[in-house]
């Protein structure tokens, strides 16, 4: 199993060669695009969320 962070720098890896290829797939791009996108929304969510823990552990809540 990859850990977040791995997985990004997969996807990022596999976009940089999609879009370096002599023949750039239009398609695959588009899919890369779309699976990048979903994992930096989790990442922005689970983000906010320690930050607001973190946040109401300091204030008392």
């Amino acid at each position: 199993m990859y850990s977040s962070s791995s997985e990004s720098a997969r996807f990022t890896a596999g976009m940089f060669g999609e879009i370096a290829a002599d023949d750039t797939d239009p398609e695959r791009l588009a899919a890369l695009n779309k699976k990048y996108g979903m994992l930096s929304l989790v990442e922005l969510v689970l983000m906010v969320a320690i930050v607001a823990t973190m946040s109401g552990m300091r204030w008392g809540f």
